[in-house]
Order: C-alpha cells, then sequence, then structure tokens
C-alpha cells in the first residue's frame, strides 16, 4: 500500500478518534444508542475508503 493512502487513513483515523472522544466526553451518560452512532459513523466513513483503496488492490 502507498504511503499516502496510509497517511490517509492515519489523518482521517485521528480526526475520527478526536471528535468520537469530544462527543463522549460531552455525554454524561452512554447509552446503546450513542454506541450505535459511534460505530455507524465508523462505518460510514472508512468502509468506502477501504473498498476504494485495499478492496480493489485484489482486482488488479
Amino acid at each position: 500500500m502507498k504511503f499516502s493512502i496510509i497517511l490517509r487513513f492515519l489523518i482521517l483515523g485521528a480526526l475520527w478518534v478526536l471528535l468520537c472522544y469530544m462527543y463522549v466526553a460531552a455525554k454524561t451518560t452512554m447509552t446503546l444508542l450513542d454506541w450505535f452512532w459511534l460505530l455507524a459513523s465508523f462505518v460510514i466513513i472508512f468502509a468506502p475508503m477501504y473498498k476504494k483503496y485495499v478492496g480493489n488492490n485484489r482486482k488488479k
């Protein structure tokens, strides 16, 4: 995998972790719905990137 692709994943991952931390820190209690939103945001952000940059490498 190219360095630029790894860098994209790292920057986006760090930003996602920061935003999740800010969300969790602002909450007084975490419910199951809050955990669902965190998991859903992870899938929405990283699944397309994984499919585009990692998944297509196997087809080439």
